[in-house]
């Protein structure tokens, strides 16, 4: 039975490159997340630019690998090859910072198969839908995870989780500014159309509520239903409408007063 870390964490930053070079970020994210591990659990250096050589280090990550349930063809390793990795996941920890994200392990191992496998692997009579979708998608979602955080929801927009999709841990400033600076796949769905499938894709696939009403971007939640999303944004606005109300009543019967007018 499994009694080791069941979560992999690391910043939303370490998503850049992805679509590029999959074996390589995800190499990445589990340093990053292994890093953590050790840090979190036998008390490691915090920013991660001081790491142990020789055997100290070699224990530590051998310990980790075996916590973290790295699968059995990764763990074959001699010792040299486990203290480079040692050095490499504190070199990586150091590195990137930003909002994290957490995956579980299972679906890591499995997105990081899936992710370096081309188009003309897949299968279309299993994934009915094609395979750049299917990637954009699960980096929306890794994105949204990333923006709502701890929080039950939030206000965000899409010019933030394309931000997020290509790695960034701020905003977009503009459409133009995302078109120039985005990955060209990722800006590919940056139309009104391609958006509205990806809020319905997080919604029906992922269990990520969104919802908007008269309202400039969207909230957002990653563990509220729809209902209790629109329950908690409408209960709130209509407490912070009538706070609004109040202050400019007080307000213009300040005014008033000081004119010598009596409200109306």
């Amino acid at each position: 039975m499994h009694l080791g870390e069941d979560y992999y964490n690391f910043p939303i930053t370490l998503l850049a490159g992805i679509l590029d070079n999959p074996d390589g970020v995800f190499r990445d994210i589990l340093a990053w997340a292994t890093y953590d591990y050790i840090k979190r659990t036998q008390g490691e250096n915090e920013n991660g630019t001081k790491v142990l050589n020789g055997a100290m280090g070699y224990r530590k990550i051998e310990l980790a690998i075996e916590n973290m349930d790295y699968p059995a063809e990764r763990r074959n390793y001699t010792q040299g090859q486990l203290e480079w990795w040692y050095r490499h996941c504190g070199e990586v920890y150091a590195t990137y910072k930003g909002p994290r994200v957490g995956i579980s392990r299972d679906k890591y191992w499995q997105l990081r198969e899936r992710f370096a496998e081309s188009p003309e692997e897949i299968n279309s009579n299993t994934y009915p839908y094609d395979f750049d979708t299917e990637r954009v998608m699960w980096l929306a979602f890794l994105a949204m995870k990333s923006i709502v955080g701890n929080k039950g929801y939030c206000k965000t927009n899409d010019l933030m989780l394309f931000a997020r999709m290509n790695g960034r841990s701020k905003a977009f400033a503009s459409e133009a500014d995302l078109k120039a600076n985005s990955h060209p796949l990722i800006a590919s769905y940056y139309t009104r159309k391609k958006r509205g499938t990806i809020r319905r894709k997080l919604a029906a696939e992922f269990h990520t509520a969104t919802y908007s009403h008269h309202d400039r971007g969207y909230y957002a939640s990653t563990r509220l239903s729809l209902e209790k999303l629109i329950e908690a944004v409408e209960s709130k606005r209509h407490i912070s409408e009538n706070c609004y109300n109040a202050k400019m009543r007080d307000t213009r019967d300040r005014v008033l007063a000081k004119l010598g007018k009596k409200p109306p």
